[in-house]
């Protein structure tokens, strides 16, 4: 039997990034048919955002003028039914947000990065979170879905996971800071490996917030001794194909290397935001990533150090192992089990 509907509250412009966004979509992905209605809330929010998700599901555009004092009212007395099941991904969705939202449905789940503040949803998922499993503040009746066994990374992915036969072109480079990148980390990192000399093609790709195409692609015209091409706004379908045939891949601690090791890639990653630190930890851990640390405070000379590094000590035959037996493709499975059990 199918859920009347579900709510998800998210939102995503070149400031505070498209993760949540993201996130969102991707369990939108895994749960619309479980659902006879999907909703997606949005303020702030670009507008090719929100036109992304306009063509995947309702949008119910929220005012930005209005204070959270009047958010909360206009989505109590206006969008939510006490029969819904609501979704929230956002920093500014604390404690009291939460309190007040839950009275007026029947489940809500929090999706999380950092702990940092109690959580009086029915369940929560943070794909990051099993380092934080003690740091987190919750009602008796909350479930913590933690760590890589529940992902949440779009379908194609959740596919790809699954495909035993990758053939890699050698000497190949991925570079890919997520949707915004606002420090222009895929500029300084595209510097450091041009120095270096020992990939044959450099791919960058940027997402639909990315403000900086100006100078990286003036950088790509003036440095002829690279095979450099810039991708933007790939398709989920696009990215797998361009993942599966990449030799080394170099991520932020975000969605992206969750998706990046579904595929199964060597995989460098850094952190370029403090919510990527739980993520970041849970992917070393795991043994599915090597880490450049805070790309923000490294020197182009010390990238291509740190990279140069990796790829002499021949690190990543035992990431390759390890992404595919902590990215299995039932992420999905796991956490419609988990929801429907509430």
């Amino acid at each position: 039997m199918l859920n009347s509907r579900i709510v998800f509250r998210a939102d995503g412009n070149s400031n505070i990034g498209l993760g949540h966004v993201s996130r969102c979509l991707a369990l939108y992905d895994i749960l619309k048919d479980s659902y006879k209605e999907v909703i997606f809330a949005i303020r702030n929010s670009d507008l090719k955002i929100t036109q992304t998700v306009n063509s995947q599901c309702a949008v119910y555009l929220i005012p930005d003028s209005l204070s959270q004092e009047e958010e909360l009212d206009i989505l109590c007395k206006k969008l939510l039914r006490e029969d819904d099941h609501l979704i929230l991904d956002g920093y500014h969705f604390k404690t009291e947000y939460q309190k007040v939202l839950k009275e007026n449905v029947s489940k809500l789940i929090v999706v999380d990065d950092e702990a940092n503040w109690h959580i009086v949803g029915d369940l929560v998922i943070n794909h990051g979170g099993s380092t934080l499993k003690k740091k987190y503040s919750i009602e008796p009746y909350t479930k913590l879905l933690l760590g890589l066994s529940f992902c949440l990374i779009r379908k194609e992915f959740l596919e790809a996971a699954c495909d035993k036969q990758i053939q890699k072109n050698k000497s190949s480079l991925l570079i890919c800071m997520g949707g915004s990148d606002t420090p222009n980390n895929s500029l300084k990192l595209l510097k450091a490996v041009a120095k270096l000399n020992i990939f044959n093609n450099i791919t960058i790709i940027t997402g639909s917030a990315y403000l900086h195409s100006l100078s990286l692609n003036h950088f790509i015209e003036q440095n002829t001794e690279n095979d450099i091409s810039h991708l933007r706004n790939l398709n989920p379908e696009q990215l797998v194909s361009i993942i599966k045939n990449t030799e080394v891949c170099i991520a932020s601690a975000s969605t992206i290397s969750l998706e990046i090791a579904s595929v199964h890639a060597s995989l460098i990653i850094g952190i370029t935001a403090s919510n990527q630190i739980a993520l970041h930890d849970t992917l070393i851990e795991s043994g599915c990533a090597v880490s450049l640390n805070n790309i923000n405070n490294l020197s182009e000379d010390q990238i291509a150090i740190l990279i140069r590094k990796f790829i002499s000590q021949d690190t990543f035959v035992e990431i390759l192992k390890n992404q595919r037996v902590h990215f299995d493709g039932k992420s999905a499975e796991r956490i419609i089990h988990a929801i429907n059990s509430l």
